[in-house]
């Protein structure tokens, strides 16, 4: 069950696990930063845990703290990583480019916060989709595109993140920029208030597309060849569209998120 905790004991939680390793929209596989090689033969498995601390930004709502066991499997074809799952169309040398679905929690229980008593559920959804990516020696560019599967929004969302690799003795560092496009029917879906939910304090409000930049890095190390652990801060600015909404109090969405794999 997701847990609240104060909002100085999350930021001082980011900071304390980013200065110590001194995860991952997203916890995904580490990115190598080199040109990928052919299509792998063999099949790699892996099962593990994630945790993820995520801020979010509704009033009254504050940290949600969740545990997911996750699968990591890839073949020449598939590649699945806890809530991701690709078919590879392409896959060799400096491009890659996959069919993406996405399971992504950013929906809300009317429940989760006084502040939102009265509004209809927002449900989460899976998200479909592409991703291409181009792998140079110095950094991956990637850009995502999805549409909302599950018709709940019946939004679009497009993802470009820049990223490379740093090495720290055993310890891998992916740092990462990203900018977040969503469309209207997302953010009115997720942070608007129609004229039924609107009461005393909560006005009407109906959002435009936003732009959401982020920052964030991945800390990754190996405990043995079959045991991988990662630990994964980031910062995602909200779009102006957004932060206008009546039931959003924060600016920013601060995020950690822990992983651990075993493979077999």
């Amino acid at each position: 069950m997701p847990t609240n905790t104060p909002p100085r004991l999350s930021l001082a939680l980011a900071l304390s696990l980013a200065a110590t390793a001194a995860w991952a929209q997203s916890a995904t596989p580490a990115a190598s930063a080199q040109p990928a090689p052919t299509r792998a033969a063999a099949d790699t498995l892996g099962v593990g845990l994630l945790v993820t601390s995520e801020w979010r930004p509704y009033r009254g709502v504050g940290n949600v703290t969740q545990a997911f066991p996750v699968l990591q499997y890839e073949n020449a074809w598939l590649d699945i990583w806890g809530p991701v799952a690709d078919l590879k169309l392409h896959d060799e040398g400096p491009l890659l480019a996959v069919l993406r679905a996405r399971y992504i929690d950013t929906g809300y229980d009317a429940g989760d916060s006084p502040a939102l008593t009265g509004m209809q559920d927002r449900k989460n959804s899976v998200w479909l989709g592409t991703k291409l990516q181009w792998r140079t020696p110095v950094a991956h560019l990637s850009a995502e595109w999805l549409a909302d599967g599950s018709r709940r929004s019946k939004g679009q969302q497009l993802n470009l993140k820049v990223e490379t690799l740093l090495n720290a003795g055993p310890v891998r560092i992916v740092p990462r920029v990203g900018l977040q496009w969503l469309d209207t029917k997302y953010v009115n879906y997720y942070y608007g208030v129609s004229a039924a939910e609107a009461r005393t304090g909560r006005a009407a409000y109906q959002g435009k597309s936003a732009l959401n930049p982020e920052i964030g890095a991945r800390f990754l190390y190996n405990i043995t060849p079959s045991q991988s652990t990662f630990v994964d801060v980031s910062a995602t600015a909200l779009g102006s569209s957004i932060k206008r909404s009546p039931i959003v109090e924060h600016a920013w969405v601060p995020a950690v998120r822990l992983g651990y794999v075993y493979g077999f």
